[in-house]
């Protein structure tokens, strides 16, 4: 039986995907974190809720440091892709390829990190097998728009119960399909 493992989600706090997936992995026990933007700004304006799930602003050294041209929300988003071992991505049809979405994927890929886009729980806790670690970060982030907190929560909840004996050659189809872990 494979071990459970220690799951910690982390986020930039924005409506949508990132708070739902703050507010699911709270509800399932994990500890949550992250980085937002100063004086956790989100395009509702500023969230101070954030600090409850461990959310904490980003570093002047961390903003002057980051070289994307994306500067509200750039900064966080690489802090959070840099912290995490793995980022799920979740985003409602037709905005797969939002600015926000592009940013994170672009991030991911230029720092050589496993990420998901719209993941079902089964490819999740493939991808989490694939690790081989018994504490992973999970970076979650995605358009504002996305509500759908069963798709995030199964996702955080296949996480957390990866699978057994993966096969070597789905680990490599994964590997291929989004980078190595």
């Amino acid at each position: 039986m494979a071990k459970k493992v220690k799951i910690r989600v982390i986020s930039g706090g924005q409506i949508g995907a990132d708070k739902i997936g703050l507010e699911e992995a709270k509800k399932l026990g994990f500890q949550t974190g992250g980085t937002a933007p100063k004086k956790y700004q989100t395009s509702r304006g500023s969230d101070l809720s954030l600090k409850d799930f461990g959310v904490s602003e980003i570093s002047d050294a961390d903003t002057t440091s980051y070289q994307g041209r994306e500067r509200r929300y750039g900064p966080r988003t690489e802090q959070n892709v840099l912290k995490s071992d793995v980022t799920l991505i979740y985003t409602v049809e037709g905005k797969e390829d939002s600015p926000g979405s592009r940013l994170t994927r672009n991030l991911a890929k230029k720092h050589n990190k496993p990420f998901l886009q719209n993941p079902t729980p089964s490819q999740v806790s493939n991808l989490v097998s694939g690790l081989g670690k018994e504490n992973v970060t999970i970076n979650v982030a995605g358009n504002r728009e996305f509500t759908n907190r069963k798709a995030i929560s199964q996702g955080l909840q296949a996480a957390s119960n990866p699978t057994r004996n993966m096969p070597k050659n789905l680990s490599k189809a994964i590997q291929s399909r989004i980078g190595p872990p």
